[in-house]
């Protein structure tokens, strides 16, 4: 299977530069890979192989699942480096100003070679992979060259995994890694049917960005501007398949409420595609002039990373992508305590599963029901009371799994080269 691996890594790599030629994030991303070696060394000269702790994450959702995890490291460790690399473009946005950060990269394909040059630029102490992010070719370096790899936030489900040849392959690309760190018991139950042991059901970090960040939320001026102490609905992470939704709501005509519009990825078609379809007064956090903030009735922002802090603010709120590839990130939400809405498409987050089951988030279907569903909560005032505890205590009691994988990687990294070398020989050979 590492061959047509790789010969799919290599139509892939083609494909993304057709599309470079026409699409804004993939030429974005083209051009962060041009001496991209390069590029690092200059970067790297003030590191050393004992310094550097390497987090992988694939998109923007999973550098949030290990912000706490980096941030926590940095306190402890202030004199190790940190780098973080991503398949994502808009992770860059995320890591910038991040002063537990010292370095981003897009990651180079996951090819052999790279994957060598990569290694012997950076040597990293321990590689720390997020969620189900695994790149066969650098994990086979990094087996190889004896440096610990760490899954943390992972999930597993059997049925992808177990078919055919890439079952197989799967499987041994997991037996690669040295410690797990998966977030619900099913995924444990699956790993340790595999023979793979070295396995802790710790939870999703997450959780633990999400509660940080509700416990001191940064405050927003121009926000508060304009809510004018108005009910506020917000809708995060949208997406143009969530715009009739969020629209049809809009004009349905909420006496009282504020609506927030915060684009997914800044994606400003998006919400130029939403205002135009408003009946009401709309403007936008990136205007220059704020006076007619008090008097709108609908605010597009279209900076991602305000939303985390634009939530506590919230009264309710409508995470994007349930019409999509799958509802995003809708702990950051739930946290302050509000009811939360998404799309039918939501089963890719175990948190959205549990809090449609207990009575803390809907999922909705059309724009029917989100008018209808938004109507019945926000006219009944003990209904969203009891909605709201529901979704925050959800949250606080999911909290934990970064301080799990702390005490484990500050424990690693305390370790000696030497020791660390032979226990991973040891888990190879089981």
């Amino acid at each position: 299977m590492q061959i047509p691996y790789n010969i799919s890594l290599s139509v892939k790599n083609f494909l993304f530069t057709i599309k470079s030629l026409y699409n804004r994030e993939a030429k974005l991303r083209k051009m962060a890979l041009r001496d991209v070696f390069l590029k690092m060394e200059l970067e790297v000269s003030d590191a050393n192989d004992e310094q550097l702790i390497w987090f992988h994450c694939n998109s923007d959702f999973e550098f949030e699942q290990a912000l706490p995890v980096v941030e926590k490291l940095n306190e402890i460790f202030p004199e190790k480096r940190i780098l973080v690399t991503s398949n994502d473009f808009i992770g860059r946005s995320f890591c910038c100003g991040n002063a537990a950060i010292n370095y981003f990269f897009i990651l180079p394909l996951d090819k052999v070679n790279n994957a060598k040059i990569f290694l012997n630029i950076w040597k990293p102490s321990v590689a720390v992979f997020v969620n189900n992010t695994f790149p066969s070719n650098y994990i086979k370096e990094l087996n190889e060259q004896h440096i610990p790899i760490v899954a943390i936030s992972s999930t597993f489900y059997e049925k992808k995994l177990l078919l055919g040849k890439a079952g197989k392959w799967n499987r041994q690309l997991l037996g690669k890694i040295s410690y797990f760190f998966v977030q619900n018991k099913e995924s444990l139950n699956f790993l340790n049917s595999l023979g793979i042991n070295n396995a802790i059901l710790s939870g999703d970090t997450l959780f633990d960005k999400s509660y940080r960040n509700k416990e001191k939320p940064k405050s927003l001026p121009l926000i508060e501007n304009f809510i004018q102490g108005s009910i506020v609905f917000v809708f995060g992470n949208v997406a143009e398949n969530d715009k009739n939704c969020i629209v049809s709501l809009i004009n349905q005509g909420f006496n009282g409420i504020k609506f927030i519009v915060v684009g997914n990825n800044n994606d400003n078609k998006v919400l130029s595609a939403i205002e135009s379809g408003i009946n009401g007064k709309v403007v936008r956090l990136s205007d220059k002039d704020h006076s007619e903030f008090p008097e709108a009735q609908v605010l597009l922002v279209d900076d991602i990373k305000l939303l985390q802090n634009i939530y506590q603010y919230a009264s309710i709120a409508y995470v994007g992508g349930g019409f999509g590839n799958g509802v995003k990130n809708i702990s950051d939400a739930a946290a302050f305590g509000m009811p939360v809405l998404f799309g039918p498409n939501y089963n890719n987050k175990i948190e959205a599963i549990e809090l449609v089951k207990y009575g803390g988030a809907f999922c909705v279907n059309n724009a029917e029901e989100i008018i209808s569903v938004s109507y019945k909560i926000l006219s009944n005032y003990e209904l969203l009371k009891k909605i709201s505890e529901v979704s925050k205590e959800y949250v606080r009691l999911k909290k934990g799994a970064a301080d799990k994988i702390i005490t484990f990687l500050q424990a690693l990294l305390n370790t000696s080269r030497d020791i660390v070398r032979r226990m991973q020989q040891e888990l190879n050979m089981n």
